[in-house]
């Protein structure tokens, strides 16, 4: 199997959070400024409100999918960097086990998260909360057409908190390899 050739424009989410709030003030700047002028000749007050939550929430929606996207990028890169390095720990070696049987088509949640699960790399908790967001990415990612029953709501500070929740565990356990 070939190697995989990593782009140098994946984004981390630390990238993704200054984006969401940079985009957010300007959200709240048009809207408390002239630019809402040129919405439609006389807005009201409540059509005003109406469209910066609704730009807000697309925000809220838009940096999320990023952000989620983010961490599964960084799965799949740890995943082939360890297979790449043959490192030696055991989360390595069953990762390798994994690529001879699947290549680079391992899937996400179902095997990638399923080893740092394993032998308690990464917590259950934390791994449960990534899939859960998961759900809510498949659901933005495919047209929002059913009705999420997620458990939760979702914005984009709960996405952030998941993800780099896993990030710092893999992180952890990276530094006592």
């Amino acid at each position: 199997m070939a190697k995989v050739s990593f782009s140098a424009q994946k984004q981390d989410l630390a990238q993704i959070a200054v984006q969401h709030a940079n985009l957010s003030r300007a959200v709240f700047h048009y809207f408390n400024n002239e630019g809402v002028g040129a919405m439609s000749p006389e807005p009201t007050f409540e059509s005003i409100e109406e469209a910066r939550e609704s730009c807000l929430a697309e925000i809220e929606h838009a940096s999320s999918l990023a952000a989620l996207a983010a961490l599964e990028a960084a799965i799949r890169v740890d995943f082939l960097e360890r297979v790449y390095a043959r490192r030696k720990d055991p989360l390595s070696r069953a990762m390798r086990d994994l690529h001879k049987e699947k290549g680079n088509r391992a899937r996400l949640e179902e095997e990638l998260l399923e080893l740092w699960k394993a032998d308690g790399y990464v917590s259950a908790s934390v791994i449960s909360g990534v899939r859960a967001a998961f759900h809510y990415r498949h659901w933005l990612a495919h047209g929002r057409y059913w009705l999420l029953k997620a458990g939760r709501t979702y914005d984009f500070t709960t996405v952030y908190q998941v993800s780099d929740a896993l990030i710092s565990e893999m992180d952890a356990y990276q530094g006592t390899v």
